[in-house]
């Protein structure tokens, strides 16, 4: 990486190694070393090398800042630590975090930040990754938190409840034994129903790509009944892109899990989820259609 630093000045050489990470800065004059090196995460869900994040450092002014950058995942979430005695602390799980470099989320191509360099000569930093937290989840144990009910139709019996579903048919609990979940009625649903549960507003401002899951424990006649995933504009729940059609032709045996990507269209913008069931006149003993678990996660980085 060079020298820094005139004559008169103390420099600071930095020497990459980009297969195991780690650049050693040494300061002239005293030739006391600086190190920056990347954390292994052997043993964790990540099986990627050091190599992979090209994690540097460098300065642009003698060594007063010191600037950090690396390659980033948008399935991560990023803290850089450090520790001037790694020998009482060889853990950098363990060493605290410098401070506004905790919880990054990836911003693609390479997250880049510019800090003070601290006092001292002799300091170790390491780059600590884990899976980036989700931009929306929501198990319904605490409550309804911001979630809409709407009826559509002129009948009026059958609405979205949240709670232990009691059906005739179909679960007893929420997903894995909850106690809440979201139903077309805690019984058995009516007929000619046409009804909307929405999320609170999810933002999804400067997202390339995200991906909704949610547990569903479908239970319906399997002839006339309709459900549709649609993501809606939070300002005026105006549709953005087409809707989903989650398939209620199939009575589940237990909740299932399902993956939807995010509509383009709704991509930059603050969202609502809209989770829509629509019943035919026929009048049946079932349950119909419960919601649990749902969770938006980035997939394109930001």
């Amino acid at each position: 990486m060079g020298q820094f630093g005139g004559a008169g000045e103390r420099g600071i050489g930095f020497e990459m190694d980009g297969y195991r990470g780690w650049a050693s800065v040494t300061v002239s004059g005293d030739r006391a070393g600086l190190i920056l090196r990347e954390y292994y995460f052997e043993g964790t869900v990540f099986r990627r090398t050091a190599a992979d994040y090209q994690f540097t450092v460098s300065s642009d002014d003698g060594g007063r800042t010191l600037a950090f950058s690396w390659h980033s995942y948008p399935e991560e979430a990023y803290s850089v630590v450090s520790t001037d005695n790694p020998e009482a602390s060889p853990n950098p799980e363990n060493w605290p975090t410098v401070p506004g470099l905790e919880n990054l989320a990836a911003r693609s191509p390479r997250n880049q930040y510019v800090v003070s360099r601290p006092a001292g000569l002799r300091r170790f930093y390491a780059l600590v990754a884990a899976p980036a937290p989700p931009l929306f989840y929501d198990d319904f144990e605490s409550g309804a938190g911001g979630w809409v009910t709407a009826i559509n139709d002129a009948v009026g019996d059958t609405n979205w409840e949240l709670g232990s579903p009691n059906g005739s048919t179909g679960p007893l609990t929420g997903a894995e034994g909850s106690s809440n979940a979201w139903s077309t009625n805690l019984g058995d649903y009516g007929p000619g129903a046409d009804i909307s549960l929405r999320s609170p507003t999810i933002d999804l401002q400067g997202q390339q790509g995200a991906q909704l899951t949610f547990a569903a424990y479908r239970d319906a006649d399997g002839v006339g009944d309709y459900a549709a995933i649609r993501f809606l504009r939070a300002a005026d729940l105006s549709p953005l892109g087409p809707e989903t059609a989650l398939a209620m032709d199939t009575i589940d045996s237990e909740y299932l899990t399902h993956t939807i990507e995010v509509a383009p269209e709704a991509l930059g913008e603050e969202i609502v989820i809209e989770f829509r069931f629509t019943s035919d006149s026929s009048g049946d003993a079932y349950s119909g259609l419960t919601i649990d678990d749902v969770t938006v996660e980035a997939t394109g980085g930001k």
